[in-house]
């Protein structure tokens, strides 16, 4: 991600770089939501997410790409749950 960061950072525009964080973290809840397996609704509940919102997505037959958009996902896979992973921004700084 630094080099990613290092490289796209001589671009004018901020487009490609906000691009790219975005998938990056689209691709990270992705895998988060299905690393859970049978366990997703627990899981999504002990991190503050709301009984009938955890339980809609979970129950939802859409697949892990598409559920990244729900709110859930975005509650417990913040930013600031990645940054505190220690993950960098390709748009700050």
């Amino acid at each position: 991600m630094r080099g990613w960061r290092a490289f796209f950072g001589f671009a004018k525009g901020c487009s490609p770089r906000r691009d790219l964080d975005t998938w990056i973290r689209r691709r990270l809840r992705s895998d988060h939501g299905k690393s859970w397996g049978r366990k997703r609704y627990r899981e999504r509940r002990t991190r503050g997410v709301d009984r009938p919102l955890a339980w809609h997505t979970v129950t939802s037959a859409h697949g892990p790409w598409r559920l990244r958009q729900s709110p859930v996902l975005a509650i417990t896979r913040s930013r600031r749950y990645f940054a505190a992973l220690g993950l960098p921004s390709l748009i700050d700084g």
